[in-house]
């Protein structure tokens, strides 16, 4: 819950950021679940309201940005993995970029410039390695039961898919 002139806001496992005058009776609902941007699922753990504007953060690192004037329309500020561990981290060859792999299945190319996510992948297992070609432009990564994957890095499309045994893969490089 927060208090400002305004009134309160809170906001709660449910998805949702409600505002209440100072009298705690209701203004607004606003659910962020019904945004195309975030995880699915999405649960509210804290809310900053001054003025017009709201910020909203989640469970799984993320934080929205809501004017009270367009509810509908809520902005993805900032984004992270979310659950369970960072596994995988490689840095581009010749660009300052970074890759990101994680227990939450997803990829993710990040700016080392601009401090932003660039481009997001989910995959069907947790990625546990990853390793840049020596161009840059394609990305290995080693997975949880033993697949590896090779992607584009320019539009972060599959190249190939392999499982060749059942053991984690910890290690990847490119030769």
């Amino acid at each position: 819950m927060y208090a400002c002139e305004e009134g309160f806001s809170t906001g709660g496992r449910d998805g949702c950021i409600r505002l209440w005058d100072n009298d705690f009776k209701p203004i607004t609902k606003i659910d962020l679940r019904d945004s195309e941007q975030g995880y699915k699922g999405l649960s509210i753990r804290s809310v900053c309201w001054k003025g017009d504007r709201i910020l909203a953060g989640t469970q799984d690192s993320e934080i929205f940005e809501v004017m009270v004037r367009e509810r509908d329309k809520p902005m993805l500020i900032m984004q992270g993995h979310c659950e369970g561990e960072l596994w995988a981290l490689a840095v581009h060859p010749k660009k300052p970029l970074a890759v990101t792999g994680s227990d939450d299945r997803s990829v993710r190319l990040w700016s080392l410039a601009d401090h932003a996510l660039i481009a997001r992948c989910n995959m069907e297992e947790a990625v546990r390695s990853v390793a840049f070609s020596p161009d840059g432009s394609q990305l290995a990564l080693g997975m949880k039961d033993g697949s590896f994957t090779v992607l584009r890095v320019r539009d972060m499309t599959e190249v190939v898919h392999i499982k060749d045994r059942k053991e984690v893969i910890h290690e990847m490089k490119f030769s």
